[in-house]
């Protein structure tokens, strides 16, 4: 099975990429850019697909969040792989249960550190921070 960090980067992946190719679900759930290892595809993208199946079904909702949550920035402006990150992020601290809200939040900053532009991450980290506290 993924590290779930990894699954959550390859989630993030294809929200940025369903973003400029719109793509369909079940192209998007194969992940194919993601190099397997052996015969196990299924099994390691399990998490990867739950998360990214959430994030879209409740999109609206989603980034009606992160709207809401936004200091002096316009939601349209925001990059779209930082827009993926918060969207992955909101989706796990509202409607999932598994993992606590600052593990999820730590994952989306550091996943912005790796990939996003420079201090986006303290952006991301205020809206999770306040949705957090608003759904916590």
């Amino acid at each position: 099975m993924l590290s779930r960090r990894k699954s959550r980067v390859l989630v993030v992946q294809a929200l940025y990429s369903q973003e400029f190719n719109q793509r369909d679900m079940g192209s998007l759930m194969e992940f194919p850019w993601y190099e397997y290892q052996g015969n196990d595809r299924d099994d390691k993208l399990l998490f990867s697909r739950m998360l990214l199946h959430g994030v879209v079904e409740h999109l609206t909702e989603i980034d009606e969040h992160i709207k809401k949550h936004l200091n002096h920035w316009e939601f349209e402006r925001l990059n779209k792989l930082d827009l993926g990150i918060m969207r992955l992020g909101c989706y796990e601290l509202i409607y999932t249960g598994d993992t606590p809200a600052q593990i999820i939040i730590n994952e989306a900053v550091e996943i912005a550190k790796d990939f996003g532009s420079d201090q986006t991450f303290k952006i991301i980290n205020g809206v999770l921070d306040a949705i957090r506290k608003e759904h916590g």
